[in-house]
């Protein structure tokens, strides 16, 4: 800013500062917004540092009708109605800079002596086109920001749609291999012809079948993280009932919500079988067997009870030497669960297995 236009600025606007205040081209600078003064023909005599950013630093001495949309028809409009008030006048200004157009919210206000302009000042409230251009920025942004998003998202379906497929023909080939071992394991023991081997042989396959069970509930479900109990339970009961012989009846009471996490599932699997085909070889009374599978959920564990109405368990059972019984109890085990074996009116088996802490 020169001196001349300062000392220009000072005796105009402001009296003298007393010594050591401020002078009026120092209060000019402080000043946040951005300020300018013109005379009548559009000539800018003074700026702040803000208008010049505001202008272009070459402002000094051009003619503001130059850089200002509407060139000086619109100046003149401003200073025709600036001119009949004393008052601020409130108006809008679009300045050409090497940003562009920009509007902005101003106010003008006439500087003169004796009713007429001598100048006039002008004071820049707010740059509306940088505001809206942030503003369209912003939604352009946060518009590429939802498409990248759900392009993502789609890639996620996509290859969560895949890892499903995959994993459904793993257990339906894994249920198939089971199920082809039963059968050669059947064929062997029908031609050894000895009783003892296709008892042990048959034990075996109905193992493997209530393995093959979780995984074909899995597959055909498409659940694999977590597996229903009480479906679950219900889908190999049922397959364990398709060999039955004889005046048999099952019942059965799930109500327990219990979600069983899939690495769970084929020793779940493997316990109902062992108990429910105990319960079918133990549990008659005269020609009929009746057998109840209950699933109920207590305080802090999920409560399983397996009963049959025959003679019950023997006083002197022993379960170190009952293979059945060994497995059952390792199982229950695996599961951190507690096995229970008592005589209520026949065998009743119960296992308690702590409940998952929920998420």
């Amino acid at each position: 800013m020169s001196p001349a236009r300062v000392k220009s600025a000072e005796r105009d606007v402001a009296p003298p500062p007393p010594d050591g205040g401020p002078t009026a081209a120092e209060m000019l600078e402080f000043a946040a917004d951005p300020i300018f003064f013109i005379d009548p023909a559009g000539i800018v005599l003074e700026a702040n540092r803000k208008g010049l950013e505001a202008l272009g630093e070459d402002a000094i001495g051009g003619n503001l009708g130059d850089r200002v949309e509407g060139g000086a028809e619109a100046l003149n409009r401003i200073f025709s109605r600036a001119a009949r008030t004393s008052a601020t006048l409130p108006c809008s200004l679009v300045l050409h800079s090497d940003r562009g157009p920009e509007r902005y919210k101003a106010e003008c206000r006439r500087f003169g002596r004796d009713g007429r302009a001598a100048y006039f000042g002008f004071r820049l409230r707010v740059r509306e086109a940088n505001r809206f251009t942030a503003l369209k920025q912003k939604i352009a942004d946060l518009n590429r920001e939802v498409r990248e998003r759900r392009r993502l998202q789609l890639q996620l379906e996509q290859s969560l749609e895949a890892n499903e497929r995959l994993l459904k023909e793993l257990q339906h080939r894994v249920k198939n291999n089971i199920q082809v071992l039963t059968v050669l394991l059947g064929q062997q023991a029908s031609r050894s012809g000895n009783a003892e081997f296709m008892d042990l042989v048959e034990t075996a396959r109905q193992r493997l079948l209530a393995i093959s069970r979780a995984h074909e509930f899995m597959y055909r479900t498409g659940q694999f993280a977590y597996v229903p109990a009480a479906a679950f339970i219900g889908s190999v009961v049922e397959l364990l009932e398709e060999g039955f012989t004889g005046d048999v009846e099952v019942g059965l009471e799930l109500n327990a919500e219990w979600q069983v996490p899939h690495e769970r599932a084929n020793t779940l699997a493997l316990i109902i079988n062992e108990l429910v085909v105990n319960a079918y070889k133990h549990g008659w009374t005269g020609d009929k067997c009746r057998i109840d599978v209950r699933l109920e959920r207590e305080s802090d564990c999920h409560l399983l009870t397996v009963r049959d109405y025959g003679k019950g368990f023997p006083d002197d059972i022993d379960t170190a030497s009952s293979l059945g019984l060994v497995l059952v109890r390792g199982l229950c085990n695996d599961l951190k669960g507690r096995l229970e074996m008592v005589n209520e009116n026949g065998a009743v088996t119960r296992i308690r297995i702590p409940a998952e802490p929920k998420s």
